[in-house]
């Protein structure tokens, strides 16, 4: 399998990264990692890292500002003098995906591609699609391909590290979750897991989702969790959800692959 492209998710604390071929998609065997952001002694290992790659290509989404693409574009070219980048910008449309936002340029790079990604796993559903990361994201896609909205909050470790800094009384927590808690520490950690929890339940509900409707029952609807907080959540869910890793990295390699597939 030839590595010919280079897929990168700059998001607002890590970078996630994935070489593919081209034109089969993602392996099980393909190279990949991540990084901190903040750790700029990780620059030499992913120069290393993409140069064993040999890529031809690179696709990038970046969330994390104008700074952090600047050395991530750095590190390509120093890895390979040659390659190819492309930068994903938010758009109107990308082939069944149509973007609702009235500024369609001002939907998140990241909350794009998932979109994409996910409507290519599953063609034809009805989604909620539920990313964990530094901000919580859900954002719904109807079966017939349209981004209608969605809704950002912040996520686990913001939760945490907002207690710890707005009040006098509540340390940086750490604890266990639990129904209901008896410890402070583990009360924060269950706070907060609920309220991610809930705002995904409270989401599927204004949709209409209901676990007796039929479209429901014979998956015509799906909920796909990502990011690092997803195994967290899914099992307080009392509905069917389905964990789905680098779901930034498959809509890159989507619209990368049509760039391909023209040439």
């Amino acid at each position: 399998m030839g590595a010919t492209l280079l897929l990168l998710d700059v998001g607002n604390t890590r970078l996630k990264w994935r070489a593919v071929d081209g034109h089969h998609g993602f392996g099980a065997h393909d190279p990949e990692g991540w990084v901190a952001l903040d750790d700029r002694n990780a620059d030499a290992t992913l120069v290393a890292a993409w140069r064993a790659c040999a890529a031809r290509r690179a696709s990038i989404s970046n969330v994390a500002g104008r700074q952090a693409g600047e050395r991530v574009v750095a590190l390509l070219r120093t890895s390979s003098a040659g390659i190819a980048l492309s930068v994903l910008e938010s758009s109107r449309q990308c082939g069944a995906v149509r973007n609702g936002y009235g500024d369609p340029a001002s939907l998140g790079t990241d909350r794009w591609a998932a979109l994409i990604g996910a409507r290519a796993l599953y063609p034809e559903r009805e989604l909620l699609i539920a990313s964990f990361g530094t901000a919580t994201t859900i954002d719904h896609l109807s079966a017939d391909g349209e981004f209608d909205g969605g809704v950002i909050l912040p996520g686990y470790a913001l939760m945490r590290a907002s207690l710890a800094q707005g009040t006098a009384g509540l340390p940086l927590a750490h604890g266990d979750y639990q129904a209901l808690a008896r410890d402070t520490g583990s009360a924060i950690v269950t706070g907060i897991t609920h309220a991610q929890a809930g705002a995904l339940e409270r989401v599927r509900r204004l949709c209409g989702w209901d676990d007796a409707n039929e479209a429901d029952q014979h998956g015509q609807r799906v909920v796909l969790l990502t990011g690092g907080g997803a195994s967290s959540v899914a099992p307080l869910l009392h509905f069917p959800a389905t964990i789905v890793d680098n779901l930034v990295l498959r809509g890159l390699y989507v619209v990368a692959r049509e760039t391909l597939i023209r040439e």
